[in-house]
């Protein structure tokens, strides 16, 4: 994997290294990417990097590549000028996961896209809300919010952790000389180290005293646990020491009283369909009280 180019960016939540769709999607500049591995731009979001070193890089990124336009990696030339960029979605929008993510932001609100990818099943829906989850909320922190627009996503990663990513023979799109099995269990590893990342992004986000802070750890003592890239100890890691971990952080009864908070609505339970409103119906009401901190005990 070219670790620069578009295929390592969480903007294209419809590749990673390995598996998914042959062919990329670009939500930022709501491109078609045909040669992702081989494509670039300054908006650069490196996936397989944790928050700090995924910022740090991005700022060295823009300072090479514009964000203005999507251009060859090697030469800087515009993509679209070579015919290796589009936007012609016809072939995207055949699967479920690709008329999500090329319809991301389309309708005014992402977190109906990002509710919807968490229900359908497969790793590539998973790839792709894991991905878009993590510029959703890192970019809500950008703008003046805080990291509790994230808490859907959070809760809904943490609930997975322990199941196996679903990775069908047709998600594998590299012809590696390596056996099927293998690339399966590497794209299985990916899908699980993506899901740490994404939840040790909120923990970055949030206070230092917060209890999520704990999560900002977890890819990192997962691959010192694990010396190599085996699945199954991975997995034996997630349920025996990653798991308690996340929900000792962010325990069920934090999300449902966080999620009362900025909904304005303790008497209701804290359903998914609770959770999801339009960006217009959140401007309508009035700003939310302060966010309830649960404090981090000393020591930890």
């Amino acid at each position: 994997m070219v670790l620069l180019s578009c295929t390592n960016c969480c903007f294209n939540g419809l590749q990673a290294d390995g598996f998914g769709a042959k062919i990329g999607y670009c939500v930022e500049h709501r491109a078609v990417l045909h040669t992702a591995e081989s494509l670039t731009c300054g908006r650069l979001f490196r996936r397989d990097l944790l928050l700090p070193e995924a910022n740090a890089e991005s700022e060295l990124h823009q300072r090479t590549f514009s964000g203005e336009h999507i251009v060859q990696l090697r030469t800087k030339i515009n993509a679209r000028s070579t015919g290796h960029v589009d936007d012609d979605v016809s072939v995207l929008v055949r699967n479920a996961s690709g008329k999500e993510v090329t319809d991301y932001g389309r309708l005014g609100t992402k977190i109906v896209s990002l509710s919807r990818l968490s229900m359908i099943p497969g790793a590539r829906a998973e790839l792709a809300r894991l991905s878009l989850s993590r510029t959703y909320v890192r970019r809500c922190v950008d703008q003046g919010g805080l990291w509790t627009s994230g808490i859907h996503q959070l809760s809904w990663t943490i609930d997975r952790l322990l199941e196996p990513p679903d990775i069908g023979i047709d998600d594998l799109r590299d012809d590696a000389p390596v056996p099927q099995s293998r690339q399966r269990e590497l794209a299985q590893w990916s899908i699980v180290m993506l899901r740490l990342a994404f939840l040790s992004d909120v923990g970055h986000l949030a206070p230092d005293s917060d209890d999520v802070a704990a999560l900002r750890e977890l890819p990192e003592a997962a691959a010192s646990a694990v010396d190599e890239v085996d699945f199954g100890a991975l997995m034996k890691w997630v349920m025996q020491e990653g798991w308690p971990a996340a929900v000792d952080a962010f325990p069920r009864d934090r999300y449902e009283e966080l999620a009362r908070a900025l909904h304005h609505d303790r008497d209701a339970p804290a359903s998914e369909s609770d959770h999801i409103r339009s960006n217009e119906a959140a401007k309508r009401r009035p700003k939310p009280a302060k966010v309830p901190v649960r404090r981090r005990k000393r020591g930890n």
